[in-house]
């Protein structure tokens, strides 16, 4: 003979970790307790872009590698010296933005503002030394569009008053 279980009632069935649910109140409230897409697929654009950065980074590093050993020029250090001051801050920034992607991804508002305010200063220091805009600037663009989506700003909000 079995025993008759009490009914479950929709607050207890979900399942979040140290009852996160009952933290966040009412069922309107936790509306977004897991990650909505335009959040994951924003962050998601942005890693790509952190990897990419670094793969091209170190490329660089190859070539310039190169072209040190083959210099011979008085004038040659001295560009060579820009460009190395160059990429390594450029890589401190890819460094600062990974930092902020993750705390971005725990739900950390300031990280996203921090996220877009860096990114924004990327863009525009991008378009004044190039002078155009390419892939890479457009898809930062939507990664940041899609972080502050109607349904990105009310995760963010819950996972603040978790």
């Amino acid at each position: 003979m079995t025993m008759p279980q009490e009914p479950v009632h929709r607050d207890e069935a979900v399942s979040e970790p140290f009852g996160l649910a009952a933290q966040l109140g009412p069922p309107s409230a936790r509306r977004y307790v897991s990650k909505p897409a335009a959040v994951q697929w924003g962050l998601g654009i942005l890693w790509v872009g952190v990897v990419l950065t670094v793969v091209l980074a170190f490329l660089a590093m190859l070539l310039l590698a190169g072209a040190s050993a083959g210099a011979g020029a008085a004038g040659d250090g001295a560009v060579m010296g820009i460009a190395v001051t160059f990429l390594v801050v450029g890589l401190a920034i890819v460094v600062v933005q990974a930092v902020l992607l993750v705390f971005a991804g725990k739900g950390r508002g300031w990280a996203r503002m921090a996220l877009a305010v860096v990114c924004v200063a990327s863009l525009v220091v991008g378009l004044v030394s190039n002078g155009s805009i390419n892939v890479g600037a457009v898809l930062t663009i939507v990664a940041i569009v899609l972080l502050f989506l109607p349904a990105s700003n009310e995760w963010y909000d819950a996972q603040g008053r978790a």
